[in-house]
């Protein structure tokens, strides 16, 4: 068992996000891809590859959950 703050897990947190947001699910996957970028950010470090594309998945669901919110 890796773990609750081991990279793996981060990913396997990120991934069941992606899941979610594919899935429609937007506001729901939001708190695993934070969850998964916290992770790697303290684990590994904010520069890392890994790191970097969390934050970028997390900064594109932000910008689809502020497109599917009414005016």
């Amino acid at each position: 068992m890796l773990g609750p703050q081991h990279p793996d897990t981060a990913r396997s947190l990120n991934n069941l996000g992606a899941l979610l947001q594919a899935q429609g699910e937007l506001a729901a996957a939001r708190p695993y891809v934070e969850r998964a970028l916290h992770i790697l950010t303290t684990r590994l470090t904010p520069q890392h590859p890994d790191t970097l594309v969390v934050r970028q998945n997390l900064a594109a669901l932000d910008a689809q959950l502020r497109d599917n919110t009414p005016s």
